[in-house]
């Protein structure tokens, strides 16, 4: 009987040109007495036939794979254009970070006026200064001036308190600053609160 799940097998493996020679010869002369096995085999080339036509359309042509690989390397080369761009992005952020750092280093920092409820530190590294009504308890805000007297940044603690413990370790880190001879990488160890 043809059609089976064996005979199917075996006519693939024929196909394929994987049956050894004495084996091939038999199923020969077995399609040539039997017009119905002739037939399932014929029916078997044509669906190779049909499938290899359809994975040839499938199969991407040269420009289509040379368009492909542009885009791709388009993409990456966009990718790197971005990440150098960022990397000098962090190098003028650190830049500006070193500059403020070092207003304050030198103990730039005052306040021309100040407002109820703000601390503030003149230049002079041994005044500190609470403007008048300001509260024992609630939030304090400590605005931070440049040499010049324009306003740098503005720090918030939760009562004078922490402003004025603030006011000391800067004032101590900027008295050590200022004993340290320049070029010197010496930094207190509660510096990193700065």
């Amino acid at each position: 009987m043809a059609g089976t799940d064996t005979e199917l097998e075996l006519l693939e493996t024929y196909l394929d040109g994987e049956l050894p020679a004495q084996e091939a010869e038999a199923l020969d002369a077995r399609v040539a007495r039997e017009p119905e096995l002739g037939k399932v085999l014929e029916g078997l080339r044509h669906e190779r036939e049909l499938r290899a036509m359809v994975w040839e359309r499938y199969e991407p042509n040269a420009q289509t794979v040379e368009r492909f690989l542009g885009r791709v390397q388009k993409k990456v080369d966009n990718h790197w254009w971005w990440a150098g761009q960022l990397a000098n992005l962090r190098l003028i952020g650190a830049a500006a970070a070193c500059i403020v750092l070092g207003w304050v280093g030198r103990g730039m920092l005052q306040s021309p006026a100040t407002a109820p409820g703000q601390l503030t530190t003149l230049s002079n590294p041994g005044i500190v200064q609470v403007s008048t009504g300001a509260p024992k308890s609630g939030p304090v805000s400590l605005p931070i001036y440049d040499g010049d007297g324009h306003l740098l940044a503005e720090q918030r603690f939760e009562n004078a308190e922490q402003a004025q413990q603030f006011i000391r370790e800067l004032q101590q880190w900027q008295a050590v600053r200022e004993q340290t001879p320049p070029g010197a990488n010496i930094v207190p160890v509660n510096a990193e609160k700065f």
